[in-house]
């Protein structure tokens, strides 16, 4: 059962989209311009629709957010159809997100139809047959949970005991903040790139083509200015270099 496609109907920025597998490496374009929500959209189908969500049939707030399109609708269909092969016959799957933020699994398109037992359990196949993997840019992660978690890093790895934890944005913090983002490529960035970052790849469970590198960046009069009792989060991006 191996996914070709997915067809998004009126999901986020896109009207229609045919999202070909088969034809698609690459995902290039400008700043906002949909490739995050496509990465974003898929996760969620794949990964997010737990068995407590399926079970309600309605998403929590945050996933809708992420799906639902940016424009008026009316009474178009919000949907994300997932086009499979199944021992040789081309089939389909379609998620359905409707404003109230219930949704709908069916195999077949059908008016004012229910989520059926069958289609659930087609999902969780595609869903073990065809594993995504996505892991955000920090740059992109202004989540309090990925902030949590970025936190949580830097203070199980030492980042916050060297950086000054008193306010006020002076000439020394400055200095000492500059001094942090411009040795940290001889110290702490050996360390997370050797040993978290191997960590990482084996919890997921994949290879890359290109060995993952942390890329840090500090905003010094970012940071300066809002240092206190709370590990500061620099701006960061994590990707595969």
């Amino acid at each position: 059962m191996k996914i070709k496609s997915f067809q998004f109907a009126y999901i986020k920025a896109f009207k229609s989209l045919n999202f070909d597998l088969s034809k698609t490496s690459v995902l290039i374009g400008q700043n906002d311009h949909g490739k995050s929500s496509i990465l974003k959209a898929i996760d969620i189908v794949l990964n997010q629709l737990d068995e407590e969500t399926l079970a309600a049939g309605a998403l929590h707030p945050d996933l809708a957010e992420r799906l639902l399109p940016l424009f008026p609708v009316e009474a178009k269909a919000r949907r994300i159809t997932l086009v499979y092969d199944d021992a040789g016959v081309e089939k389909q799957l379609h998620v359905t997100v409707r404003t109230d933020l219930t949704f709908t699994v069916l195999e077949a398109i059908k008016r004012n139809a229910k989520t059926t037992k069958e289609a659930i359990e087609v999902l969780k196949q595609l869903r073990r047959q065809n594993r995504f993997v996505l892991i955000p840019a920090l740059r992109d992660a202004a989540s309090p949970r990925f902030q949590e978690l970025f936190s949580r890093m830097l203070k199980e790895y030492g980042l916050s005991k060297i950086i000054p934890q008193k306010a006020g944005g002076t000439p020394k913090e400055y200095r000492t903040l500059k001094d942090i983002r411009d040795q940290v490529s001889t110290t702490i960035k050996p360390y997370i790139n050797d040993s978290l970052l191997p960590e990482i790849e084996k919890h997921f469970g994949f290879t890359t083509q290109h060995k993952l590198a942390l890329k840090f960046d500090i905003d010094v009069r970012h940071i300066g200015s809002q240092l206190s009792p709370r590990p500061a989060i620099p701006t960061s991006l994590l990707s595969s270099e």
